[in-house]
């Protein structure tokens, strides 16, 4: 399952380990914040269950219009908000 999302305030568990989140942000600030908050849910699922969740969000720093160009495969569900 792929999903492309704008926030990772969505727990990228939904796309389950094999899945693939997609964040696409254009401002740097809220992408350094969404890339420490996905670092932090990263590291509190190591210490709660004794495993590490891969790495499955990539992000962008464009607009959202730019997906195609980096989305290869296809996408199930696409959340804008």
């Amino acid at each position: 399952m792929w999903f492309v999302n704008l926030c990772v305030c969505v727990c990228p568990c939904a796309v389950g380990p094999a899945g693939q989140v997609f964040s696409f942000e254009t401002n740097s600030r809220h992408m350094d914040s969404a890339k420490k908050n996905f670092e932090k849910w990263r590291h509190n699922w190591v210490l709660t269950r004794g495993a590490e969740w891969p790495d499955n969000v990539t992000f962008v720093s464009e607009d959202v219009r730019t997906f195609a160009e980096h989305v290869t495969a296809a996408v199930d569900y696409v959340s804008l908000g």
